[in-house]
């Protein structure tokens, strides 16, 4: 499937903050830059170690599936669900995501 629009991505570390709710993080650093009320077009997040994530406020943590790379990965795409927050349950725990808004 192919996207249309723009892309950002950071490095994330739940450092000591279980329940962190990067995608918050995410759009506050791009509303800092006028990019306010984004709704994601596909969302990836990757983590090398195992993490557990809720996905909009469901009180319910589920883990990550892993790759052949040995690395943790979430793909969602808007027809999948739109994401208002995604909550990382496992502190201390490197994350790369991206985003195509």
């Amino acid at each position: 499937m192919n996207y249309t629009g723009q892309y950002y991505s950071n490095n994330y570390t739940t450092s000591g903050s279980a329940g962190r709710d990067i995608f918050a993080d995410m759009r506050a650093e791009l509303a800092a830059v006028g990019h306010a009320g984004i709704t994601a077009k596909k969302l990836t997040l990757i983590s090398p170690v195992s993490i557990t994530v809720d996905i909009n406020g469901l009180g319910a943590y589920s883990a990550l599936w892993q790759n052949a790379d040995g690395d943790y990965i979430l793909n969602l795409n808007s027809g999948d669900m739109l994401v208002s927050s995604l909550k990382v349950g496992t502190s201390a725990s490197p994350i790369f995501m991206s985003v195509i808004f």
